[in-house]
């Protein structure tokens, strides 16, 4: 189980600090021989030292200002060391500026991270993960990391997959503002010197109701529609009799009565919206097209 995370040590260049605390561990349950640790470098040692020190004299801090306060050390929370504070130091005598501070280390120096940039915290889910077997965590195209998928969104994926004698059409619309305001890259301008930059391209007016045009388009396996662009104020009004399934996205408008009605009349088949799943961008790539297609 220990010699896979020793090798992980290495491919992810974890600093010796990490890995002299790991080995210790790993020795005193036996399982290394103690020519397999290394040090610890000056300014690691020289940090772990200075942090010691300070949540040790914390720690101290704590007791004696609970006991003054009659209260138990160990149960004595910030709010309470803040409030006991207050109580000792009123503003009538000292400078609410002037009233010590006693925070926890942690709090008041930055997060240990190793010469790589990498917190510990991150080190130690990789290290954990590798062990465990467990593959790459999904991430959604924002680069923050994605929720779990849920029993419940697995369900409704699974009602999606049985669908095999159909054709699902994932579709999609969108707005586009003709004065392209909405565009980041379109809030800014360039100016050598901005005081002598003129009004009309420091500022820009922007009406309340913009003229914007309405793009709608379908994917499916066997390639993509043609676009339907229609000027704001019109909809989307397409008559489809065939053996397919409508997939769009949880807009509240798409699962309006009147929509569902319409549809159902009609007779044209559409995901409910207990089946369509949420936050699933990986299965939805008309969501990857609509940036493309601002540029």
């Amino acid at each position: 189980m220990f010699r896979p995370l020793l090798k992980l040590l290495d491919k992810v260049s974890v600093v010796k600090s990490l890995q002299d605390g790991l080995h210790q561990t790993i020795q005193r349950c036996g399982f290394v021989q103690s020519s397999q640790i290394t040090g610890k470098n000056e300014k690691q040692i020289k940090n772990d030292d200075f942090m010691s020190k300070e949540i040790e004299n914390y720690e101290i801090g704590k007791r004696w200002l609970a006991k003054m306060m009659g209260e138990n050390a160990d149960t004595f929370t910030q709010k309470d060391i803040d409030e006991a504070i207050k109580y000792l130091l009123p503003s009538r005598l000292f400078a609410k500026d002037a009233r010590p501070m006693m925070k926890h280390p942690s709090e008041i120096f930055p997060a240990a991270k190793d010469k790589e940039l990498i917190p510990k915290s991150t080190i130690y889910n990789i290290i954990q993960r590798k062990d465990n077997n467990i593959g790459p965590e999904r991430k959604v195209r924002s680069g923050h990391k994605a929720k779990k998928m849920s029993a419940k969104e697995i369900k409704h994926l699974k009602n999606l997959i049985d669908q095999k004698k159909k054709v699902v059409i994932i579709d999609n619309e969108l707005y586009f503002y003709l004065s392209n305001t909405n565009i980041s890259g379109n809030a800014g301008f360039y100016s050598s010197d901005i005081n002598t930059a003129s009004n009309d391209v420091k500022l820009k007016v922007k009406d309340k109701f913009e003229p914007k045009l309405l793009v709608w388009i379908a994917f499916l396996t066997k390639g993509i529609s043609q676009q339907y662009i229609a000027p704001s104020g019109q909809a989307v009004n397409k008559d489809v009799n065939d053996n397919i399934v409508f997939w769009t996205d949880l807009a509240s408008s798409h699962y309006s009565r009147k929509v569902q009605g319409y549809l159902k009349a009609k007779n044209i088949e559409f995901v409910p919206k207990e089946h369509n799943p949420a936050n699933v961008l990986e299965l939805r790539p008309i969501e990857e097209f609509w940036p493309e297609l601002k540029r």
